[in-house]
Parts: structure tokens; C-alpha cells; sequence
């Protein structure tokens, strides 16, 4: 199994809303990206490596933001986190 390492600005957005930060990397470690919050609407905020993923509001693709913060924002401006 590899071992996955939760950046700062994830460990510090994990604790802040109470989730349990070994299970979060043992996740990731196995290949999951676990939904750890969502959107206004309901969509999945999900743990992936290095970041959080979200879909913008009105599409089907995923942005990998670093932040929880930065996820609710590409998901109403997405236009701000496309490369």
C-alpha cells in the first residue's frame, strides 16, 4: 500500500471540520477520494492527492483545488481554476 501525505492546507481544512485525518490518508493511500463535504446543491467536495476536487455548479468535470475554500469557490467560478 502507498502511503499518502496529506498537504498542511488539507490537514488544516480536515480539522477544522472534524474529520478524522488517518482514515483521510489511509483513504487516499488505497486510491479513494472520499467525499468530505459538499456544495450548496449537494455535489461531493472529495479528498484527493494534494487538494480537494469539486464540479463547478453546471458541469460534469472535476477541478483540483488546494483548499475546501478555494473548492466552494470553483464551483460558483470555475472559470477561475481552469488551466
Amino acid at each position: 500500500m502507498t502511503t499518502a501525505t496529506l498537504t498542511a492546507a488539507q490537514r488544516a481544512d480536515l480539522i477544522e471540520i472534524g474529520k478524522d485525518l488517518a482514515a483521510c490518508e489511509r483513504a487516499l493511500a488505497s486510491g479513494h477520494t472520499p467525499a468530505i463535504s459538499t456544495t450548496p446543491n449537494g455535489r461531493d467536495i472529495r479528498l484527493a492527492p494534494g487538494g480537494f476536487q469539486v464540479q463547478p455548479e453546471n458541469d460534469n468535470y472535476w477541478l483540483t483545488v488546494p483548499t475546501i475554500d478555494a473548492a466552494m469557490d470553483a464551483f460558483e467560478r470555475p472559470e477561475n481554476y481552469r488551466d
